[in-house]
């Protein structure tokens, strides 16, 4: 499977259909229609076989396990996740740490997706759990994952990287979270209150700097989540483009909405990340996408889809 690499060509962004993403200059990249289940990888070794289109084996922040196979089943071109999740990639004991497929340098992500909206449970004063938990479709960087992502000339351990939630039921059924968090530190800071044991600095693309906000993505008025629907987000990486600002936007059913996150790339300046470049390490990173459920709200995935400008990256064995 390709790892997308960091080599990139500054472009003018142009509008972008995400109806029809090849019209706006998109190829499509990664695809899979779940017609079976046999571009999963189920092994639990920790030399995983590449080749495949998703790993059911966690990075060990993710507690280092196998989502079990009973967690996720197809039939008529549906894949059902119910108590577990699946990744573009896997831990290895090779050079690169990992096997599978990463994204750089910007990408349209977009999975069709249903559930029940009725069946999700979240408590926000508790942990997060396998039952404390709700679905999502969602991208972390491989470095965090394969823990190389050391922030320069701080102390040894010191990390910085962007987690990108694309989508996150556990808001009501009229809205759904789209999250951004530019993640800093050593390990153990719990400032902005997530579990992953850095700081946090998140942007509702209204404030400049805002700690611990998540997007509320709004879909229109009785959306049901019983049938199918297409969520998504565009990423322009601010080194693609020749005013070097990048943003994300957030799509609902090929429509976008009123949630865009915004920054300018450029020397970081911090700690902590602040002003225009806030999110900007996004541009640095390369994604892992993943996509799963608790087994209280099975999700039904019709497809998912990548789209890539063929000059934000090039595949390489």
């Amino acid at each position: 499977m390709a790892v997308q690499t960091g080599c990139a060509k500054s472009v003018a962004v142009a509008a972008f259909d995400a109806g029809h993403p090849s019209r706006s200059g998109y190829r499509l990249v990664f695809d899979d229609e779940f017609n079976d289940a046999r571009g999963i990888s189920f092994n639990s070794s920790e030399d995983g076989p590449p080749g495949f289109r998703w790993y059911a084996r966690l990075f060990d922040v993710w507690g280092g396990v196998t989502s079990a196979p009973e967690a996720f089943s197809t039939a008529d071109g549906i894949l059902t996740i119910a108590g577990g999740q699946l990744g573009t990639a896997a831990p290895a004991r090779n050079a690169q740490g990992f096997v599978g497929t990463t994204f750089a340098n910007g990408a349209y992500f977009e999975a069709r997706i249903a559930f029940d909206a009725a069946t999700v449970r979240f408590d926000p004063r508790a942990p997060i759990t396998k039952t404390n938990w709700w679905p999502s479709f969602y991208a972390m960087p491989i470095e965090y994952l394969t823990k190389t992502s050391q922030w320069p000339g701080q102390a040894r351990g010191f990390a910085h990287f962007a987690e990108d939630d694309f989508f996150e039921a556990w808001l009501e059924s009229r809205r759904y979270g789209g999250t951004m968090h530019d993640w800093y530190g050593l390990p153990g800071c719990r400032a902005g209150g997530g579990t992953s044991g850095y700081c946090d600095v998140a942007n509702d693309g209204n404030s400049p700097q805002v700690i611990g906000k998540t997007l509320a993505v709004a879909v229109p008025w009785g959306t049901d989540w019983r049938q199918f629907h297409v969520v998504g987000q565009l990423w322009v990486s601010g080194q693609m483009t020749s005013d070097k600002r990048g943003f994300v936007q957030f799509y609902f059913d090929g429509k976008p909405t009123s949630n865009r996150v915004v920054w300018r790339d450029g020397p970081m300046q911090g700690p902590p990340p602040a002003g225009e470049t806030a999110f900007s390490i996004l541009d640095s990173d390369h994604l892992v996408v993943y996509i799963g459920s608790p087994a209280h709200t099975p999700l039904r995935v019709d497809w998912v889809r990548i789209w890539q400008l063929p000059t934000a990256a090039k595949g390489a064995d």
